[in-house]
């Protein structure tokens, strides 16, 4: 009897244990759910808030809001032109977080002009590969390729040299502005008569032109398997426009670009 009594007393213990826990739960739980409910805040006038600790990264932004997301001077947008539908995403977005975009026009490869422009560079990419900088590539700068090593690539594919331009400003790559050169006249609007003219492309036969460029990564390798679309070619080229144009705009800090 005495042993059943003590049983119940444990269980009826257990129960109110359990019922107070439960109640200090809950109600735990509901101060952390109004405290993210809209219109409250779990943060006191003088604790430091991001944007004050931000400012500390980036002194310059001491605003209570920045239209650019706070570490960067602007955010740039590269988007096609006729997607206007994407291009009101994009606006509902900014709208929605209080930024500001700059679009920038990508390449749009099924325009006349845009395909002008991509067949121009796809052939120069191909000129390019048996060149050192801005000359023919002679027997000695060609390395030794291998095909062995890797079933994705051929190691050492083509010539290579670093630009004149990039070696003079190494030590200190903003330390003068870069003139024209390299691909920089590939997709100039209108073309460099001079430049083309003393850099003229071979005479390809028509197969030969339409011929498939391979990918080829940072490191002087060629993909045996993928080739450059004319996607790949416009995305290319969309960036390197956007990279003008925050030069363009003299961006001395960081800039975002986004794909929209």
């Amino acid at each position: 009897m005495f042993e059943r009594l003590l049983s119940r007393r444990s269980l009826l213990a257990i129960a109110i244990i359990g019922l107070i826990y439960f109640l200090t739960h809950l109600s735990k739980s509901r101060e952390l759910i109004e405290s993210h409910m809209p219109g409250s805040s779990s943060l006191e006038p003088d604790d430091e808030t991001f944007r004050k600790q931000l400012s500390l990264v980036r002194p310059s932004d001491k605003q209570p809001h920045s239209r650019t997301l706070g570490v960067a001077d602007s955010i740039f947008v590269i988007s096609l032109k006729r997607r206007q539908d994407r291009r009101d995403i994009m606006d509902s977005i900014a709208q929605a977080l209080d930024l500001d975009f700059t679009y920038v026009d990508s390449t749009d490869f099924k325009t006349p002009k845009g395909r002008e422009t991509i067949d121009r560079i796809r052939n120069r990419v191909r000129w390019q590969r048996g060149r050192i900088d801005d000359r023919d590539a002679l027997p000695d700068d060609w390395p030794t390729p291998d095909e062995i090593k890797s079933d994705s690539y051929i190691l050492n594919a083509f010539p290579f040299k670093w630009s004149d331009d990039v070696m003079k400003n190494k030590d200190n790559p903003l330390g003068r502005p870069l003139g024209i050169s390299g691909a920089d006249y590939w997709d100039m609007d209108p073309p460099n008569e001079e430049w083309e003219k003393a850099h003229p492309l071979p005479p390809w036969t028509k197969e030969e032109q339409n011929a498939k460029v391979m990918e080829a990564s940072v490191t002087n390798n060629q993909n045996k398997k993928r080739w450059i679309t004319d996607a790949g070619f416009a995305c290319w080229h969309s960036h390197h426009r956007a990279v003008k144009e925050i030069v363009r705009r003299r961006k001395s800090s960081l800039c975002f670009l986004i794909s929209g």
